[in-house]
């Protein structure tokens, strides 16, 4: 029974680590059109196609279950610049752990769980 339980409380962090990659592919290529900028909203991706608007619904209504908080991500990533540092936060999920750990997606794409908040 424990790696049952250890793959029910990972895999919902999996998913929740590629939903935040998803959104970060996007805002990649929204930049790669826009002279290397990154949108100021979200919602500038959607309009423009680079993501569908249910796909950004479906991100921002996921929760890993037991994690504390709101569902979702916030964008941190208004204005970056291709050119900004690698390891900026471009998301951050809005639930944690009750370890304190996030999930965060940095300006290359990288999605990963860290502890407290970047």
């Amino acid at each position: 029974m424990p790696v049952y339980s250890t793959v029910a409380y990972k895999a919902p962090v999996t998913i929740q680590i590629s939903n935040g990659r998803q959104l970060a592919i996007a805002c990649m290529a929204y930049a790669s059109d826009h002279q290397g900028v990154f949108p100021v909203t979200m919602e500038e991706v959607v309009k423009e196609n680079y993501i569908p608007q249910e796909t950004v619904e479906r991100v921002n209504g996921f929760k890993v279950p037991y994690w504390n908080g709101e569902p979702g991500f916030d964008f941190l990533g208004a204005g970056l610049k291709d050119s900004d540092d690698d390891q900026a936060v471009v998301f951050k999920s809005r639930a944690h752990s009750t370890k304190g750990e996030f999930i965060v997606v940095h300006h290359d794409g990288v999605s990963e769980k860290v502890k407290g908040s970047p």
